[in-house]
């Protein structure tokens, strides 16, 4: 035959595989099937004669074997009618032949039918780029098998492959399935393939990942113990966020040991900052019963021991209320948590409903229970724990409500308001009656704020009492002059503070003043900068957080720019510090050139290595010496404004130091106060 005759005939062997994979019915395959072993022989030598034509046409080639290689059936049944032609075909012209980048699944199912008859496993772990459970199951036995790390890259490359999690999990995990057959024995090798895929999901070792699955891929106890998986600061909390809360990894995270391990010994602090969701609640509750499985062993006798008496006297109801706001105004405390707690009897339930309906945390602006859409909560169903809306609301929140609710909620029961200013809030807000409203913050994410569209809701709140700005955009600075100017211009009768946030990425040139406000309005509030970059001109404050973004502290530099900004800042002067050893010398500079008596210290990341007692004993020391004007320290670790503050170390480490002229108020070790001594 010449070559024109066997390009005809390949091409028809195009039109024929198609023809065959889009036939379902099983008889007619069957009959398929059968037809192809017959003519196997055939077949094999039409490959075999274009590929001594030179092959010259790669696309008709290429089109011919990906739709042979459809399915495992046809390329099973060339096997069966000539197996030494065929196998042979397989091995040195399909694989020499085709794109291994962009016919993984041809190679897969080549592999898979070739398997039984000559181990195929280093080949498809040096030539695959995708997984499937096919190969994982009846191939690669041992990722470390492949050549140059290549089953490793393989693991790498597969480590966000959702749906072979799904069919891994179907086939091993899942405790339910639509067969009654017993669930087979998890390959080691799979298990490995999981545990790592869920680490390298939330770790970062960048270009490091295959070092790391070479590294731990014969002992898997030390991989959350890498280097890689360090918790610093609120972005690596975030991808750890992200794999809780999504429904892809929600299984792998609550079926690896390792992973609830790791889960278990984390800080306070993180453990905190993690979205509340289904998982995090079912994990802290494997923690307390892995925590009290950990203490039988020295516990078993101790009650036996102990008279049962169950003549306990009743708490009055006020004490109950009172434990239990106390328990809910604590923000490490999950929201679910706050749920539970009200089913323990209908007085509690509604303990606990006349707390959530009446009180809202005003420290940090938020209700004890986070609730997503306010609008979409029935308040009328007997079991609803709000049985009116709580006092605190988003104003997107009550632009859902239906007109007269909203009117009713913002004139005559809100007190607390958060406003978000977009995109999506272009029309302002406009009132004609007086609220009820004390605190009012607003959250510009736009350049072109306009206060004018929002002045009613500031005029129409006589019993405003605080006014809080957080400026996410390179806001107008005439703009933001105007807004200042107008609210003041109103001269609300209690008002007692207003605060300031910058985020600290933005470039604000102009810096912010309000010193000439004096000479113009005869009452003024208290000015708070709650947060502004480094660097940044200010004056008129009473009370500055500054973010120190610079790894190096310049002493002589930060005397001649803040000695005139630092000046009004009576009140207090804090600074929010990654880097601890940076504290030294700010204590320095604000002992020796201001004359503040309050300063404080936010550390905005999780430390590196454990603060030591040393370091803690060391900043008393330092001032403790001379005749500090510091009289009240606050000092934590805090990774976001609204977000709990805690301590630098455990109340066991705290015993250790000494205060010198300093007591603390509470065991919370948060705030100290100079006593005479």
């Amino acid at each position: 035959m010449t070559e024109n005759h066997i390009t005809c005939l390949l091409e028809s062997l195009v039109l024929v595989w198609n023809a065959f994979f889009e036939t379902t019915p099983m008889m007619i395959n069957n009959h398929h099937t059968t037809k192809i072993k017959e003519k196997a022989t055939l077949i094999i030598s039409i490959y075999k004669q274009y590929q001594q034509f030179g092959g010259h046409n790669k696309e008709i080639f290429s089109k011919s074997i990906s739709s042979l290689f459809a399915s495992k059936m046809y390329p099973q049944a060339l096997l069966d009618g000539d197996l030494d032609n065929t196998k042979d075909f397989y091995l040195n012209v399909i694989l020499s032949e085709i794109d291994k980048r962009k016919h993984n699944n041809v190679l897969s199912n080549l592999f898979l039918v070739l398997h039984p008859y000559s181990d195929m496993e280093v080949l498809a772990l040096n030539q695959l780029k995708k997984l499937n459970l096919d190969l994982l199951v009846k191939i690669i036995t041992d990722f470390s098998k492949g050549p140059n790390d290549c089953g490793y890259q393989l693991i790498v490359g597969n480590h966000s492959n959702q749906n072979l999690f799904d069919e891994i999990f179907e086939m091993f995990y899942s405790k339910t399935s639509t067969t009654t057959r017993e669930k087979p024995k998890l390959p080691e090798h799979i298990h490995k393939f999981m545990e790592f895929c869920l680490f390298l999901n939330f770790a970062h070792p960048g270009n490091d990942s295959v070092s790391i699955v070479k590294k731990y891929y014969n002992n898997l106890d030390d991989l959350y113990q890498d280097e890689s998986l360090f918790f610093k600061s609120g972005i690596d909390i975030r991808k750890l966020n992200l794999i809780l809360r999504s429904k892809d990894y929600t299984k792998m995270c609550l079926s690896s040991n390792l992973f609830k391990q790791f889960y278990f010994s984390l800080p306070k602090i993180i453990i905190d900052h993690l979205e509340f969701t289904k998982i995090t609640y079912q994990l802290q509750f494997e923690k307390i019963n892995w925590l009290n499985q950990n203490n039988n062993n020295n516990n078993n006798n101790s009650n036996s021991n102990n008279n049962n008496n169950n003549n306990f006297p009743k708490l009055p109801t006020l004490i109950i209320s009172k434990i239990i706001h106390f328990f809910y105004f604590d923000p490490t405390i999950d929201s679910l948590e706050k749920i539970l707690i009200s089913q323990v009897s209908k007085q509690w339930f509604q303990l606990c409903s006349d707390i959530l309906s009446n009180y809202y945390d005003e420290d940090y602006q938020s209700n004890y229970i986070f609730v997503d859409n306010f609008s979409a909560i029935d308040i009328n169903a007997p079991y609803c724990l709000f049985k009116k809306y709580p006092k605190h609301l988003r104003y997107y929140e009550l632009k859902r409500m239906p007109w007269q609710l909203m009117e009713q909620l913002l004139y005559k029961h809100t007190e607390s308001i958060e406003v978000v200013i977009d995109d999506d809030e272009l029309f302002g807000i406009h009132l004609n009656n007086d609220t009820l409203l004390t605190r009012i913050e607003m959250n510009i994410q736009i350049n072109t704020f306009n206060i004018t569209n929002y002045i009613s809701l500031f005029q129409r709140s006589p019993l405003l009492k605080k006014i809080e700005f957080y400026i996410y955009s390179d806001w107008s600075h005439l703009l933001c002059k105007l807004a200042f100017h107008s609210i003041l211009s109103l001269q609300l009768p209690h008002l007692q503070e207003i605060g300031i946030y910058f985020g600290h990425s933005l470039k604000i040139e102009s810096g912010i003043h309000f010193n000439h406000y004096h000479s113009i309005f005869k009452k003024l509030p208290k000015f708070k900068l709650i947060s502004i970059p480094n660097y940044v001109s200010f004056s008129g404050f009473d009370s500055a957080t500054i973010k120190v973004l610079d790894e190096n502290i310049s002493l002589t530099k930060l005397i001649d720019f803040y000695q005139h900004p630092l000046s009004t800042c009576g009140d207090e002067i804090k600074f929010s510090v990654k880097d601890i050893n940076q504290i030294p010398d700010l204590i320095n500079f604000v002992s020796q050139y201001h004359q503040t008596d309050t300063l404080s210290f936010c550390i905005c990341q999780i430390p590196s290595t454990p603060i030591s007692v040393e370091f803690v004993q060391s900043i008393f020391n330092q001032l403790n010496q001379g005749s500090s004007n510091i009289k009240v320290l606050s000092i934590y670790i805090n990774l976001y404004i609204q977000t709990p503050k805690y301590s630098l170390l455990s109340q066991n480490d705290w015993e250790l130091i000494d205060f010198g002229k300093y007591k603390y108020p509470n065991n919370l070790f948060i705030k100290f106060y100079q006593t005479f001594k």
